[in-house]
């Protein structure tokens, strides 16, 4: 039970910041005319969802944790790739976790719907990533980021396959183009700022 309330602080420090955001876009979108299916909301709050996941299982760092740790980065940075041992359950684990992000991204937001944008974004993404996770006195390592970029790619693949499937183009609109980047930013400060994992096990716990 207590794990679940920790899981709910955490997710909702960055999925509030997320709504009231995606609550600001879609007014200016209704005062420029355009609007938007319940199809296209619900999949873009479950981008939301997967990327607060993607927060979750890699760790990123909070601003408690930075002052808790006082972090040295000198040794948790791995630049030769694939120089640790070989582990093919993490190198898995690394390319499905940024599945998801090839198949939304393209399907909610027309504009990215370019291997070139995905293979940039995928990368981006996850070096921001791998940089957060400094911040809580975790490593950092460059097959995370060719993996997480590979999974990304076979993403993309996936959902173009799916649109010959289908046969016709998913539904998506003309948004701003910054507009992935701002809902994965207010998701990420939300928890940076909010998230006092320590400080909520203090409160619960009363010690």
């Amino acid at each position: 039970m207590d794990n679940l309330l920790f899981i709910g602080y955490e997710f909702l420090t960055a999925f509030v910041p997320f709504i009231v955001t995606f609550l600001i876009f879609n007014n200016m979108n209704k005062r420029k005319g355009i609007l938007t299916s319940r199809i296209h909301c619900g999949i873009t709050i479950a981008f939301a969802i997967y990327i607060i996941s993607v927060f979750y299982f890699t760790g990123t760092g909070t601003l408690y944790d930075i002052l808790r740790y006082r972090f040295e980065i000198t040794q948790k940075l791995n630049f030769m790739p694939f120089s640790n041992e070989i582990d093919i359950v993490a190198y898995l684990q690394n390319i499905l976790l940024f599945i998801p992000f090839g198949i939304l991204l393209p399907f909610l937001w027309k504009k990215q719907d370019k291997v070139l944008y995905i293979l940039v974004s995928g990368f981006s993404f996850s070096m921001f990533i791998e940089i957060t996770q400094l911040l809580n006195n975790r490593s950092t390592d460059i097959d995370d980021l060719i993996l997480n970029t590979i999974g990304g790619l076979i993403g993309y693949g996936i959902y173009k396959m799916l649109t010959c499937v289908i046969k016709s183009e998913p539904e998506s609109y003309d948004c701003c183009k910054w507009e992935p980047i701002i809902y994965i930013g207010v998701m990420f400060m939300g928890r940076f700022l909010l998230f006092n994992e320590f400080g909520f096990a203090k409160l619960l716990y009363g010690f």
